[in-house]
């Protein structure tokens, strides 16, 4: 079959570097953010607790700009929308930059996140048209590299430019990156004259897709200031968000245009692909984010030390997707993919064990577990390749314009997921430390004694004490997260070696 859109000689290389490009910009923002999100709240006068909205807000906005985007592709045109959603970043960047009150940067963080849905995924979309259908699987690996390149040269980036210009520096040369690639992507992209297509918009099924994601974006944001199930709000917040789901669900099954086909989520194979490769990636970005924030809060480093840490993942990437790539079409993508996650197991575990107090290697603890995950992001490609093989080929559009949807979307829940998880298991254990504490241990009254000799004040030895132990009870957390992580890994594992996630001979 051809492609919908053919493009040939040098054009054909300048849309592919150019909407590579402009795909990772968008991507970019919110692992580049995650690297100085704390300066950006202190410098307004915030505290450190409201670091966490800034990054909610915004992937409520790349969620909400994600769903739209192909009701904005049908509707306005694919290539309009494109130019509009790079120039609309490029704005709300530039703004982001000007404004010193937390509030508004609030909203514009919300418009910024629209602005990255609907470029990341109509990047994505368009070069999907210039490729015929059979080479579409290879395509969607292809920008799943580039969702994994996220987690080595994401944080970098924002650390080296919050060092050298500062955050607000950081949005002003993003907006003029923005601005540049929407340029380029003007004179580049063919000058084809498309009509729009007739689509009946789904606005029930986008209104209860809206009550959902807001609902459990705002649990997760507010949970644990409003003491999560104690809270009549907290419980209202997970009531609508869940029952608006089923709702959804229920909805598009009846629709003959829906906002998104979930018919094809009644393929086992299909089912199991989407959601282990989506997991995946939710629970790789949460962690990458909790370990940039523990190893500024808890070891003192600043934002570029913290992310060249996460370099080394890119060491073996490379490696791991060409494995991948070569499992797949030899053998049945299932094994290579239990493999995988078995790999990313492993890593959440051995980061469990990291000493912060220094005993042992850094570069054996830290950095050589990141090349591990490195390696293991290849486990992306084996699960696209789960999902998308025996799907019937009348619905091959829709199966991988979905997939690259709902993985896309799921990566940003990272971050709030395990954050809540971390401060829920961070009051656990300080409760914990008190209650086990051994009081009559001679050690306690030397370390008062030390610092009443250095000067301090009794309340002042008590409050340094009380630090120490909230700091430990925070790596005794991270702790946790990261065994939870390698369990959920584990599961994800024995899910896709069950003959339910055996792929089907496609029907036509």
């Amino acid at each position: 079959m051809k492609p919908e859109i053919p493009l040939r000689g040098w054009r054909f290389w300048a849309v592919h570097l150019v909407l590579p490009l402009e795909f990772l910009l968008a991507l970019y923002g919110s692992s580049s953010y995650a690297a100085f999100t704390l300066y950006t709240v202190g410098d307004m006068g915030q505290s450190p607790s409201h670091a966490t909205w800034t990054s909610a807000v915004f992937f409520a906005g790349r969620g909400l700009g994600m769903f739209l985007a192909p009701f904005v592709s049908r509707r306005f045109r694919s290539v309009p929308s494109l130019l509009a959603s790079c120039y609309g970043l490029s704005a709300v960047s530039f703004l982001c930059g000007l404004t010193g009150d937390f509030y508004l940067f609030l909203v514009l963080r919300l418009v910024l996140g629209f602005f990255s849905g609907t470029a990341m995924i109509l990047a994505q979309f368009l070069t999907l048209r210039f490729h015929p259908p059979e080479r579409w699987p290879n395509v969607i690996t292809g920008f799943g590299l580039l969702l994994g390149s996220t987690f080595a040269f994401g944080p970098n980036v924002g650390g080296v430019l919050e060092e050298a210009v500062g955050w607000r520096g950081f949005f002003f040369i993003a907006a003029l990156l923005h601005l540049f690639l929407g340029g380029l992507l003007w004179a580049v992209l063919p000058r084809r004259r498309e009509e729009p297509v007739p689509y009946r918009f789904d606005g029930v099924g986008l209104g209860l897709l809206l009550i959902s994601m807001l609902s459990l974006q705002t649990l997760i944001v507010r949970g644990q200031d409003e003491d999560w199930y104690n809270s009549t709000f907290v419980v209202a917040l997970a009531a609508a968000g869940v029952l608006s789901l089923v709702a959804f669900a229920i909805w598009e099954l009846g629709e003959k245009e829906p906002l998104i086909d979930v018919r094809i989520f009644l393929q086992p194979h299909y089912t199991i692909g989407v959601l282990a490769g989506s997991t995946l990636l939710l629970l790789a970005f949460g962690m990458l984010s909790l370990l940039l924030g523990n190893l500024q809060t808890l070891e003192g480093y600043t934002p570029d030390l913290a992310a060249r840490s996460m370099l080394s993942v890119f060491l073996l990437a490379p490696a791991g997707w060409i494995l991948a790539t070569y499992l797949n079409r030899h053998v049945d993508p299932r094994w290579p993919s239990a493999f995988y996650l078995a790999g990313f197991a492993a890593y959440a575990y051995w980061v469990s064990t990291y000493d912060y107090f220094g005993r042992r290697s850094w570069y054996t603890y830290l950095l050589g577990s990141q090349v591990l995950q490195g390696f293991c992001l290849g486990g992306v490609a084996t699960l696209t390749a789960v999902a998308l093989q025996g799907t019937p080929r009348h619905r091959e559009s829709a199966a991988s314009q979905t997939l690259v949807l709902v993985r896309t979307y799921a990566m940003s829940w990272g971050p709030g997921l395990l954050g809540a998880l971390l401060t829920h298991r961070t009051a656990f254990q300080q409760t914990r430390l008190v209650e086990t504490a051994p009081w009559g241990d001679p050690a306690f009254g030397w370390a008062a004694d030390r610092l009443l000799q250095t000067g301090a004040s009794p309340l002042q030895a008590i409050g340094l004490l009380g630090r120490y132990a909230a700091s430990h009870a925070a790596i005794l957390a991270t702790e946790d997260v990261f065994r939870f992580c390698s369990w959920c890994f584990l599961g994800l594992a024995i899910l896709v070696c069950t003959p339910l996630a055996k792929k089907r001979p496609p029907s036509s």
